[in-house]
């Protein structure tokens, strides 16, 4: 069976697999940390490139000036209404910042498994929305407020959108949100360190334990420390407003240092081994 691997965690890899190494195509998406498990774990047919982003070409919708995604917010480890109420959580929060702002409802974009675990509150509601429909709505946004994954991030760094952001909510945002941090991208103030002291992770952990780590961190803060993660988002969203222009600009040198969109490069390895 012809095979093409597209690997975006690659820095997250702990050892070679028979699919990583049988693979008619291995294609890396670069990340920081890449270049350090390259070394480790070389793969000498692996081809790095650049973020696989969809070109958008829908017309932007301007709607409220904020857009939430909190991600699928589910996963095997990450069971929403049973094991975590983050998506709870945060559209608890952004009621209370709506409600501040004077904002009308507020859509909370996450998967159907997490919104179907959510009680909507008067100006926050979940909602999931078909691909094509969020981009267009991201595009018309004036500020993305997100959880600290790879792809909403990277597809609002490249719409030219400023980004406000969230908590980590299981292993791999925990380690996507200090990279943003180190960039200069997000406040230190929402890593879970900071949250929680006493969290530990490593990167090269299995994540069912890892996102159970996670799990216990974020079940350990109280409602002082939520109160203080909404003002932290708060203040974020203020500064995107106040001068989005530095923003964006920070966001897309960074987006640029990882490389051309790398979509036409999968196309072509999946035209290669398909003819």
């Amino acid at each position: 069976v012809p095979l093409v691997f597209v690997d975006a965690l690659y820095w997250m890899k702990r050892r070679a697999t028979p699919a990583m190494e049988r693979a008619d195509a291995y294609l890396i998406e670069n990340y920081p940390g890449v270049d350090e498990r390259l070394a480790a774990l070389p793969l000498p047919h692996a081809q790095r490139i650049g973020p696989i982003l969809l070109e958008v070409a829908a017309t932007p919708t301007p709607l409220a000036p904020l857009l939430v995604n909190v991600g699928g917010a589910s996963s095997p480890d990450l069971k929403p209404g049973e094991n975590t109420t983050y998506p709870q959580r945060i559209v608890d929060l952004i009621d209370d910042i709506a409600h501040r702002r004077d904002l009308p409802v507020v859509d909370v974009a996450m998967g159907s498994a997490a919104a179907a675990s959510v009680e909507p509150r008067v100006r926050a509601r979940p909602v999931t929305l078909p691909q094509p429909e969020y981009l267009a709505r991201l595009e018309g946004a004036s500020v993305l407020l997100t959880a600290p994954g790879l792809n909403a991030p990277l597809e609002a760094f490249r719409a030219g959108v400023p980004v406000a952001w969230l908590p980590p909510q299981n292993l791999t945002q925990v380690f996507h949100l200090m990279d943003y941090v180190r960039a200069g991208l997000a406040p230190e103030r929402l890593t879970l360190t900071a949250l929680c002291p006493s969290f530990s992770a490593e990167a090269l952990m299995l994540e069912a334990d890892g996102t159970a780590a996670v799990l216990g961190a974020l079940a350990s803060l109280n409602d002082a420390a939520w109160a203080g993660v909404t003002h932290e988002v708060d203040r974020q969203i203020t500064a995107c407003l106040r001068d989005p222009g530095a923003r964006v600009h920070r966001q897309r040198e960074w987006l640029n240092a990882l490389g051309p969109n790398g979509a036409q490069a999968v196309a072509d390895a999946v035209r290669a081994v398909t003819r």
